[in-house]
């Protein structure tokens, strides 16, 4: 902070009072005497002065002690003061200081209120160039484009009232009505702003402060929203960064859109989320780095070896959750009867339908099955026993859904029975090894 000739006298010695406040010494430049050091001259002069009629009082040695303790602190408060406000003054101010005051060195309150009435009427005061400019500053101040433009341009006006209103010139101080077409001229490019320029035009009668406090408010709800907004795309780019870190060199159009979704929404950093392909905690399938595929049953040594892949990048998937062709054989034996026949529905072909038994214009994914042309009499509908609340059924699609049920019951007690054979052979074949 160095005040020169060109600057403004009034910031300097605002900014100057603020500094020392925050020292705690701006009480000696302070208009009221209160601080200052009252010298006891009655408790002196019994001291020094042997007279029977006036004898030294018993609490006269202790003001005495105070008064030169407080003097001390006082003293040395001034020397710093001082010497703060000659290192804030350039080489030339303090040349002219030196040139025009009497005593240059004394560090008292009245002394130092001295030097700085100096200052000011030499450098803080009234004179045509510095009025016109001014006067420019004022008219060249850009006109409000953004929040951050409106608040630096409300500062640099503020700087300029206050250098007027410091050069003590009533006659030179902006009227109420110059500083409102000052402040209306920098609304009109900002259309953030246009509701506030035409208040401020439809009431004639709005002082300069009156207008300054609607202009607050509207850049205070500015500055909400963008603030609102930054937060919002801060967040969403910390959750897309953790998101899709994992799979930086394999993002492509093809994502697992469900897995997407709980993972924005948290759930994947849960240690409750169970993992479908190691069967692990605390992630899900599309970040596991596990060398495993559980949708393809395919193995690596490492994640970096030729062919790896994430489970939801798995080259067998053939669009987003549509059904693909498994492998049987890998399957347990209750589940390959199922399979074959999701596998076999899927394959057929027809009108809006699709390899993988997914069917677009319907809901749930499900290809209709399209049974023979039927006589009249095999689509006779039937109707249930009176009393059991049962929906009307057709007969030809009754007997063929109770055949199906049949089959797949058959089919599963077949398969359950061969497992059973080859675990109880498994065990037999395990004891004799032991017996052995």
């Amino acid at each position: 902070m160095k005040f020169d000739a060109g600057n403004c006298f009034a910031k300097f010695f605002r900014l100057f009072l603020g500094w020392l406040k925050s020292c705690k010494l701006g009480i000696v430049l302070q208009d009221d005497d209160i601080h200052i050091p009252i010298r006891p001259d009655a408790a002196i002069n019994r001291m020094n002065a042997a007279n029977a009629l006036d004898p030294p009082q018993p609490n006269d040695q202790y003001l005495i002690a105070t008064y030169r303790k407080e003097f001390l602190i006082w003293t040395g408060m001034c020397e710093q003061v001082l010497a703060a406000f000659k290192e804030a003054l350039s080489q030339s101010v303090q040349t002219y200081l030196r040139s025009v005051a009497e005593h240059y060195e004394l560090a008292t309150r009245e002394n130092i209120l001295r030097l700085i009435q100096l200052v000011r009427v030499r450098y803080g005061g009234y004179s045509d160039s510095k009025a016109q400019f001014n006067y420019d500053a004022m008219r060249t101040i850009p006109a409000f484009t953004s929040v951050a433009s409106a608040d630096n341009g409300l500062r640099m006006m503020d700087e300029l009232v206050e250098q007027r209103n410091g050069w003590g010139n009533a006659n030179e101080i902006f009227t109420d009505g110059q500083m409102r077409f000052f402040l209306v001229g920098k609304l009109a490019k900002w259309s953030e702003l246009s509701y506030v320029k035409g208040l401020i035009d439809v009431d004639p009668g709005l002082t300069y402060m009156e207008c300054r406090e609607l202009l607050g408010t509207t850049l205070t709800r500015l500055q909400d929203e963008l603030l609102l907004k930054t937060d919002e795309a801060r967040l969403m780019s910390a959750r897309a960064s953790c998101l899709y870190a994992p799979q930086a060199d394999l993002v492509d159009d093809r994502k697992d859109i469900f897995s997407s979704i709980d993972q924005w929404q948290g759930s994947a950093a849960s240690s409750n989320v169970l993992c479908f392909n190691c069967e692990g905690f605390g992630h899900m399938s599309p970040n596991c780095t596990a060398p495993w595929c559980y949708k393809c049953h395919a193995e690596w040594a490492a994640i970096d070896a030729p062919g790896y892949h994430l489970s939801n990048m798995c080259p067998s998937i053939v669009g987003i959750n549509r059904k693909r062709p498994q492998d049987v054989e890998s399957l347990p034996p209750w589940k390959r009867q199922q399979v074959q026949r999701t596998n076999v529905q899927g394959q057929m072909s027809g009108r809006g339908r699709e390899v993988g038994g997914r069917y677009r214009g319907q809901i749930g994914g499900r290809a209709p099955f399209r049974w023979p042309v039927r006589s009249v009499q095999q689509s006779r509908s039937t109707y249930p026993s009176r009393g059991t609340g049962a929906p009307k059924l057709n007969a030809h699609n009754a007997v063929l859904e109770s055949d199906d049920r049949d089959i797949e019951r058959n089919n599963f007690i077949d398969a359950f029975m061969e497992y059973s054979a080859a675990v109880v052979a498994e065990s037999d074949q395990e004891e004799l090894l032991y017996e052995n």
